[in-house]
């Protein structure tokens, strides 16, 4: 009878991690990173791999990734500071 719970229990959990993990993987923060594309496109910057990678990084979320998304979008070519942190504000 033990052995029979236990044994119920390990599918049991297989099952559900099978449907979890793809869950958690799953990457909800692309809106958030696209908010940062667009926002940097309707204020006259060209948005491409650098500053899609830069968003990506800035949507992650935390402090040291938001610092990491406006020194990247700076280095991209996004000239003021200003624009570079309220675009990372997006991404966040």
């Amino acid at each position: 009878m033990m052995h029979t719970i236990r044994t119920a229990a390990a599918a049991a959990m297989l099952l559900l991690g099978g449907v979890a993990v793809p869950v958690t993987l799953a990457t909800p923060a692309s809106a958030t990173q696209s908010q940062c594309m667009n926002w940097l496109q309707r204020h006259g910057y060209t948005v491409g791999e650098k500053v899609a990678d830069a968003c990506a990084v800035g949507a992650r979320g935390g402090a040291f990734n938001y610092a990491k998304c406006v020194t990247l979008l700076t280095n991209a070519g996004v000239k003021n500071g200003d624009n570079a942190s309220k675009a990372c504000d997006h991404a966040a």
